[in-house]
């Protein structure tokens, strides 16, 4: 499977979107009021606020 992507509701955010695509991970937060969501891997932590959306390099 060379892309693999779903959209889950977390926490108060209703849409989030996940993709995972060889090596990366791309999300989306859709607009809203509620809080950014934090995102943790090994090493790192990133916020991404409400309307935002961040690409993560996966590491081997």
């Amino acid at each position: 499977m060379s892309s693999y992507g779903f959209s889950l509701r977390y926490q108060e955010h209703w849409g989030v979107q996940l993709r995972l695509e060889r090596g990366r991970l791309d999300v989306l937060v859709p607009s809203s009021d509620a809080d950014p969501i934090d995102i943790r891997l090994p090493g790192r932590a990133v916020v991404v606020e409400p309307g935002e959306s961040v690409r993560l390099v996966l590491e081997d």
